[in-house]
């Protein structure tokens, strides 16, 4: 299981209340939010995850600027 999916379901089945959501519509939102792909409250991200949603969500875009900076220093050290 993810480790974010764990801490939503930690944070549902707490033994004390105040540590539980709420209410179901907060917890509806917070599956939501992971199914979709972005940060859940229960379980904060570090620099690495986000980073690899963000390449999750714009695939194409990341590896079209990752390719276009690789030519770049290929020329630069090509030029010298």
């Amino acid at each position: 299981m993810p480790p974010a999916l764990a801490a939503v379901c930690a944070k549902a089945m707490s033994h004390d209340p105040a540590g539980r959501y709420p209410s179901a519509q907060e917890l509806s939102a917070e599956v939501a939010r992971y199914l979709d792909g972005h940060p859940v409250a229960a379980y904060p991200d570090n620099i690495f995850r986000k980073a690899e949603r963000l390449y999750e969500r714009h695939r194409v875009a990341v590896l079209l600027v990752a390719t276009y900076l690789l030519m770049r220093v290929l020329l630069a050290l090509w030029k010298r």
